[in-house]
């Protein structure tokens, strides 16, 4: 499976350039990553036919090359005849109807069978909210109603755009779980649109990063983009303003009621014990305005993870500084304003004690 694209949209002073290729090895989650209003739904609504652009399209697909788009031989694939399904940040469900009703819209007018029907039940578990109407659904309940009437529509290609944009945090994990079994279960190529970097870190297999209102770049991996993020002087660093950490093998910890101790070279951080472990956790993704900064050891603090590090690079932000501690031999990110920075007077070289708030396991 693969979608060839060499496109050029442009809206008044917007203009966005796209020459790449996105190849799905299996079915799996390939994610575009980029600030908003970089122009991600410009690009997927060209994709789908929703939008036109200047340029080509190949859809590749069992064999097959289609051609959804050729604006030199006046080429144009409607949008229902591309066989793609988008879903977008509102779940946009028709509130005249319950959720059966809502699923049986999609699954009457697509080329789906009553085994399609029940699989698709009982994988987002969804029996019990059949008879609701969509007002009495929470956020996460909505979206995975949404996500159901998009594979009922048995589409060759699922776009999401921001799926779980306005969802909480609890929420977002569980929708993300069942994200995560959509591809092996459904053998469905989904191309997924965020600008959060934990999702991407979570749910990508390849990445594809929008910046500089131009281009495209196809980046490799999670792997690889977890290198952009931490480069201080790509443009992306400023987006995730993130850190990766990489962890040794998960362990209980002693008296620390339900946490798991996660070793990193020489020190350890706590986090709640996972309920489904289904593979190892083998990175952290922590906000850099979720880690506060201390000139000495805290002992008084509700915050279990301090860590001690050593500042190796300081950035003014314009207002706010990003400071860049080296903890056991990685990179740890902290946002402070310009009044806490100025007050501590903090210096590269200087020993400090970073204070997580809060981090998100990876795979």
């Amino acid at each position: 499976m693969r979608l060839d694209l060499k496109l050029h949209i442009k809206k008044g002073s917007f203009c966005l350039k796209a020459d790449t290729q996105i190849q799905w090895r299996s079915p799996c989650i390939h994610v575009i990553f980029g600030e908003s209003g970089i122009g991600k739904t410009h690009l997927l609504r060209s994709i789908c036919g929703l939008e036109k652009g200047e340029g080509k399209i190949h859809w590749h697909h069992k064999g097959k090359t289609i051609t959804w788009l050729d604006s030199q031989q006046k080429k144009n694939i409607p949008s229902h005849a591309r066989h793609v399904t988008m879903m977008f940040q509102d779940a946009q469900l028709f509130p005249h109807l319950n959720v059966e009703d809502n699923l049986k819209f999609a699954f009457k007018r697509a080329n789906a069978n009553a085994d399609d029907w029940q699989h698709c039940i009982d994988s987002l578990r969804l029996e019990k909210l059949l008879p609701l109407n969509v007002d009495a659904l929470s956020g996460g309940q909505a979206q995975r109603v949404a996500l159901a009437r998009a594979i009922l529509s048995k589409p060759e290609l699922l776009i999401l755009d921001e799926p779980l944009a306005s969802l909480d945090w609890h929420s977002k994990q569980e929708v993300m779980e069942y994200l995560k079994r959509l591809c092996d279960q459904w053998q469905l190529p989904v191309l997924y649109v965020t600008h959060d970097v934990n999702e991407v870190l979570a749910l990508a297999e390849d990445v594809l990063l929008l910046h500089a209102m131009t281009n495209v770049t196809t980046v490799d991996s999670p792997k690889a983009l977890i290198d952009v993020l931490q480069s201080v002087d790509h443009p992306f660093h400023r987006l995730g303003k993130s850190s990766i950490l990489h962890i040794g093998t998960p362990q209980e910890a002693e008296n620390m009621n339900g946490l798991i101790a996660l070793p990193l070279k020489q020190q350890i951080i706590y986090v709640p014990k996972p309920k489904k472990q289904s593979k190892a956790y083998t990175r952290l993704c922590i906000a850099a305005n979720d880690v506060s900064l201390s000139l000495s050891q805290p002992n008084d603090s509700s915050i279990v993870n301090i860590l001690k590090g050593e500042v190796c690079r300081i950035d003014d932000l314009d207002g706010h500084y990003l400071i860049q501690l080296d903890i056991d031999g990685q990179k740890l990110l902290s946002e402070i304003s310009a009044y806490s920075f100025e007050r501590m007077n903090i210096k590269v070289g200087m020993e400090i004690f970073a204070q997580i708030k809060g981090v998100a396991l990876s795979q």
